[in-house]
């Protein structure tokens, strides 16, 4: 029996731009396991991002289907897809997207907040983790980078998803940073069974994870 948590069966997403057509993702198909890391790679405007929001629910293929523990998300109603991706999916996004006006406990509470549950004590144990228990009132405007980060990745946590989704998680962050990043995220996955999707251009992340997949022009090669 396979054992996969995420399955992408012949995924297309197209749009029109003009008179023009754009296969942004053009038939792929992937499987991640539970509790394996796999990274999809290409140079800009390849597809990743938009395979991403596919996988995680947050775009509509044109065709296809993402199966989640068995079930095709996208057979869903639009709320019952939100409360999969409040639940069971996690986002960390390259730059961040921390709400300005909420300190960092606040920023990680938030998604429980959402799905109604009192978190005040796990958000703070998990900003403990990522090494920012001191840092708990600080704004993201009180913050670096790379605790922008990490303030990031514990909110991705909160709700103990099956699946992490990252797009470019380093990107935007020094090397040494990167780093630190790196095992953070590496660390999650071996500590609980979430899976890993990490979309990155940075090869030396890539050969850390357990399958790589490269797209070009929507298309894996």
């Amino acid at each position: 029996m396979s054992n996969a948590i995420l399955t992408a069966h012949r995924i297309f997403k197209h749009y029109r731009s003009g008179s023009k057509v754009v296969k942004a993702v053009d038939d792929v198909s992937l499987s991640v396991e539970k509790g394996a890391s796999l990274c999809v790679t290409g140079a800009s405007g390849a597809g990743k991002s938009t395979l991403l929001q596919l996988l995680g629910g947050l775009d509509c293929p044109t065709s296809g289907s993402v199966m989640l523990d068995g079930g095709d998300i996208y057979k869903l109603s639009d709320s019952k897809r939100s409360k999969i991706r409040n639940r069971r999916v996690g986002f960390v996004f390259q730059f961040f997207h921390l709400l300005p006006e909420f300190n960092a406990i606040e920023n990680v509470m938030l998604p429980a907040m959402i799905g109604g549950k009192a978190v005040y004590d796990k958000a703070y144990e998990l900003l403990k983790s990522v090494g920012l228990g001191d840092r708990i009132e600080h704004k993201p405007c009180e913050l670096s980078g790379g605790e922008s980060q990490r303030v990031a990745i514990a909110r991705a946590l909160i709700n103990d998803p099956d699946i992490l989704l990252c797009d470019e998680p380093t990107g935007n962050l020094d090397s040494e940073t990167s780093e630190s990043i790196y095992r953070l995220l590496f660390d999650i996955k071996t500590k609980s069974s979430a899976a890993i999707v990490i979309v990155t251009h940075d090869d030396n992340l890539a050969r850390r994870t357990d399958a790589v997949i490269h797209l070009k022009d929507g298309r894996v090669v």
